[in-house]
């Protein structure tokens, strides 16, 4: 399930909130913004950002450190 928009209402007005799934994470927050576009831009780099993080993995762990940790 991808990550969804919806709105919440604020004493102000909205805000855009946003709820899914995204690689086996569940996901929910604010994008804290009233405006859908720029809120839409923020889940798209939401996404891109975990699930590179999950391809990737942790930055700072080179192959040889895997081997020696064996």
């Amino acid at each position: 399930m991808p990550l969804k928009l919806y709105k919440r209402k604020t004493r102000d007005g909205f805000v855009w909130h946003y709820r899914g799934k995204v690689a086996e994470d569940y996901l929910r927050g604010t994008t804290g913004t009233a405006n859908k576009a720029d809120a839409a831009r923020f889940i798209a780099a939401l996404e891109r950002e975990h699930f590179k993080r999950g391809l990737v993995g942790p930055q700072d762990l080179t192959f040889p450190d895997t081997s020696r940790r064996s």
